[in-house]
């Protein structure tokens, strides 16, 4: 059996486009809400804009965490693959 290197780098490059590109609407979504924040009372204001950059910050490190595991994964799937069509020959 011979191993198609393109199918395991064609799974990477999604997942890299498409962490990416969520990673891109999370930072377009937070532009929309620091405006919103922004517009409200200033007896909150600040707080709640402390409270959603945080949360944002911690997000972008999930993210960024979460895709290097995946890919980490993937890495071993395709190791491990490759391990066991060599065993086979």
């Amino acid at each position: 059996m011979e191993i198609n290197d393109n199918f395991f780098n064609n799974i990477k490059n999604y997942y890299n486009l498409t962490l990416d590109n969520f990673n891109l609407i999370n930072k377009q979504q937070e532009q929309m809400v620091e405006f919103f924040i922004k517009t409200q009372p200033d007896a909150y204001k600040d707080n709640l804009l402390k409270i959603y950059q945080e949360w944002t910050k911690n997000s972008e490190i999930a993210l960024n965490d979460y895709k290097n595991m995946v890919l980490k994964g993937l890495d071993y799937i395709e190791t491990s693959y490759k391990k066991a069509v060599d065993k086979q020959k």
